[in-house]
């Protein structure tokens, strides 16, 4: 898996990127009050550093390393304090992955 996310990198960063701002707008259209604590630009750069994360994450595992997720709990326990229902967070990380998934094999 490392040697072809780093042989894909300079594709897979263009293509992350994108992936996070559909996953930006998708998201605020469906639920703005997403955006309501940040803002919509921080959402979006959040949500670009996350799937960035994820593909971090993705090749971490293939070495056989444990995979980080304090962001994920700190953003998940933000959210929940912020007041945000954990079905649009759910649905918005899913989404995310399969955007991942979509951005490796296109890639």
């Amino acid at each position: 898996m490392e040697r072809i996310v780093e042989e894909i990198r300079e594709d897979l960063g263009r293509r992350i990127a994108l992936a996070a701002d559909r996953l930006a707008d998708r998201t605020l259209a469906e639920d703005p009050a997403y955006a309501a604590p940040l803002g919509r630009a921080a959402v979006r750069e959040r949500m670009r550093e996350t799937l960035h994360r994820t593909v971090e994450g993705l090749v971490s595992a293939s070495r056989g390393e444990p995979v980080e997720v304090a962001d994920a709990r700190a953003a998940g326990a933000l959210r929940a304090g912020q007041g945000l229902p954990l079905d649009p967070l759910r649905r918005t990380y899913r989404y995310g992955g399969r955007l991942v998934w979509q951005c490796l094999t296109e890639a």
